[in-house]
């Protein structure tokens, strides 16, 4: 599938990154679908819904083991285990996490060196800074 300007800019970051590394034109699997249809073919494989269980099954394990409301998509395992488990490559998992972001079933948060996945109502809120705040933390 042959990408538009317009297009391109609606992709999530993650995937624009996939096919820019790819090289090549890939097909985006509707994201509301089961399966995930990669170059023509069918990806043999577990439901979203399958794939959301686990997400939020380790997430809540995360939680009880570190003490964090949240689970780091890289430096918890997050990523690699849900890629072996559903034997997806890694964009194919972030077109379907993006997909679970979208649709409220998972929040995100970015973070050093990848995403902080939460549960949705659990993602703490992030209140924006102003030069007062700054002075006052600095002590000017």
């Amino acid at each position: 599938m042959m990408f538009t300007q317009e297009q391109l800019a609606q992709l999530s970051t993650v995937q624009r990154k996939a096919i820019l590394a790819i090289g090549q034109t890939i097909e985006v699997p509707d994201p509301t679908d089961a399966t995930a249809v990669v170059k023509g073919k069918a990806k043999a494989g577990k439901s979203a819904d399958a794939l959301l269980n686990r997400a939020i099954e380790i997430i809540q394990a995360n939680k009880r083991v570190s003490g964090y409301k949240g689970c780091h998509s890289v430096f918890s395992g997050f990523n690699d285990l849900l890629v072996d488990e559903f034997k997806l490559s890694k964009p194919e998992l972030f077109e379907r996490l993006d997909a679970l972001v979208a649709s409220g079933k998972l929040a995100t948060m970015p973070a050093k060196g990848g995403y902080m996945y939460y549960l949705p109502g659990e993602k703490p809120e992030r209140k924006p800074r102003t030069a007062d705040d700054i002075r006052a933390k600095l002590g000017l």
